[in-house]
């Protein structure tokens, strides 16, 4: 079964991009799904229902993990990924 452009077209125009047009919607449909690993559910009602503590560490971490110091177990992000998500987030994120 193969899917339509109209679906992709849909998917990444409701999602949520920056000046430049950067969402972390945008599809890379070779080597994995989306282009930036970052779940683009950081703008879903059901995050942005959480409990504030709770949406709070979430973030903390995001950041932790998105830092050029970051965590050795977040090493398979490059550097250049890394900044990408951070710029995403920083323009998107409210």
């Amino acid at each position: 079964m193969t899917g339509g452009g109209a679906f992709a077209e849909s998917f990444v125009a409701a999602g949520v991009k920056t000046e430049a047009e950067k969402s972390l919607r945008d599809f890379r449909l070779y080597a994995r799904i989306f282009k930036y690993r970052c779940s683009y559910m950081t703008y879903s009602k059901a995050f942005k229902g959480l409990p504030l503590l709770v949406k709070e560490w979430v973030l903390v971490k995001l950041r932790e993990a998105l830092s050029d110091e970051g965590v050795e177990k977040y090493d398979y992000l490059s550097s250049r990924e890394k900044k990408s998500i951070r710029a995403i987030l920083e323009e998107t994120l409210p």
